[in-house]
């Protein structure tokens, strides 16, 4: 029946349809505008560095023809381990 089902959802086109049964991934046409989004993350006490091999990596990402469009963000935090009462 499930296979049936997603037969006909691709015959019908023109939609978004998600099929799901019992313990199993599913089916879904949902067709968006945007793939997705990944994330990379680097790490290192270097700023600059990081920096520098971010806009490598930026620049290496934007010559495949299906990625549109890469933001860089940094997000800083300091952690400061408390000290101790002496």
């Amino acid at each position: 029946m499930k296979a049936n089902i997603i037969s006909k959802a691709l015959t019908l086109g023109g939609g978004s349809w998600s099929v799901y049964g019992l313990q199993d991934q599913g089916f879904s046409n949902d067709v968006r505008e945007s793939a997705g989004s990944f994330r990379v993350k680097l790490y290192g006490y270097n700023y600059d560095e990081l920096s520098y091999w971010t806009e490598q990596l930026k620049e290496k990402l934007l010559l495949h023809r299906r990625i549109k469009e890469v933001t860089v963000n940094s997000e800083f935090s300091a952690f400061i381990a408390p000290r101790a009462a002496i």
